[in-house]
């Protein structure tokens, strides 16, 4: 996208907002929530009865019992920079251009999602996991906060989630008051079963996959309950989403498996309800990608939706989602 051409997107997106920014008709300002996880497929979130049994997972039966359930949403890439880069920006790997994690940074030409927020009146922030979402990965631009600066050792090769989500909190008590946000949370605690956790009682848990799910999800009932603490939950979007499943085989670099164990990923959006009403509790079956998602952004933050470079490739919107079932785009 030629630089003059993003110059008269920003122009012409002030005067067409969809709505004004961080507000509505009927009170309370919509934030927009974005909790990006690694490893995330599917089926590792099930919203069967009985399946997610324990205290550990009761964020994860708040999104089933709150939010829009898609069952076939699959990621625009295996490896996370380029799916973060999609739904960042509504485009396909071949149009934004990072294709591989760590080398390839996004281009400042291209509008993002967090940019469209900020021209909308939005706080902006992202506060990371770990790599390889850094700075170096050009996922800042549009964010006033890109908080990627970890403290790493042998014992530690990440940011746990909860750090993330204490992060996060701090963030938005210290701008208490000020106007809506649109932030991004990134997890990559999936990564690493083999690193120790503790519940939220102290008790240290086995070191396995299953026990950094289970900090994922207590992680995430923390979240929650701050939000709802302040009196925000209900006036946030939030989504909660895998970029990749994670899947890998027998002799096969995960990376390359490209069957649906590793690209059919968790996606559930928990709209935001002003008038603290029961959340919808509706499955959308309709293939979708994390293209189609960011796409769906823009109008989450009451921008015009800029011109994708390749209009051919077929992108929906998921932000009439947020009050009725219905989809309207073919199967």
């Amino acid at each position: 996208m030629a630089v003059s051409v993003r110059v008269r997107w920003i122009i012409l997106s002030i005067g067409l907002m969809l709505q004004p920014a961080c507000s509505w008709t009927s009170g309370g300002d919509p934030n927009v929530l974005i909790v990006a996880v690694e490893n995330l497929a599917f089926e590792r979130l099930s919203c069967e009865s009985g399946d997610l049994a324990g205290r550990e997972y009761e964020s994860f039966r708040i999104f089933c019992d709150e939010g829009v359930r898609f069952t076939h949403a699959f990621t625009t890439s295996t490896l996370s920079q380029p799916a973060l880069a999609s739904i960042l920006t509504g485009l396909y790997p071949i149009e934004h251009g990072v294709r591989a994690n760590g080398r390839e940074a996004l281009s400042s030409k291209i509008v993002t999602v967090p940019e469209a927020a900020s021209y909308a009146g939005f706080r902006t922030w992202l506060i990371s996991g770990g790599a390889p979402i850094l700075r170096k990965s050009g996922m800042a631009q549009g964010f006033e906060v890109f908080d990627d600066v970890l403290s790493l050792s042998e014992q530690n090769w990440y940011r746990p989630a909860q750090d993330v989500v204490k992060n996060f909190i701090s963030r938005l008590d210290k701008d208490s008051g000020r106007k809506c946000f649109f932030s991004v949370l990134y997890l990559s605690d999936l990564q690493f079963p083999e690193m120790e956790t503790r519940s939220d009682l102290g008790e240290i848990r086995d070191r396995s996959f299953d026990s950094q799910m289970k900090e994922v999800a207590e992680s995430l009932t923390q979240l929650i309950g701050q939000l709802k603490a302040r009196r925000i939950w209900h006036r946030t979007h939030v989504i909660l989403v895998g970029l990749n499943g994670g899947g890998g085989r027998t002799g096969e670099w995960p990376p390359l498996n490209l069957y649906s164990e590793n690209t059919r990923v968790a996606l559930f959006l928990k709209p935001a309800r002003p008038n603290f009403d029961q959340g919808p509790q509706w499955t959308i079956d309709k293939n979708i990608s994390l293209a189609d998602l960011g796409y769906s952004l823009f109008e989450f933050v009451g921008v015009k939706t800029p011109e994708p470079p390749l209009p051919q490739l077929r992108r929906v919107s998921l932000y009439g989602l947020v009050n009725q079932p219905s989809s309207d785009w073919n199967d």
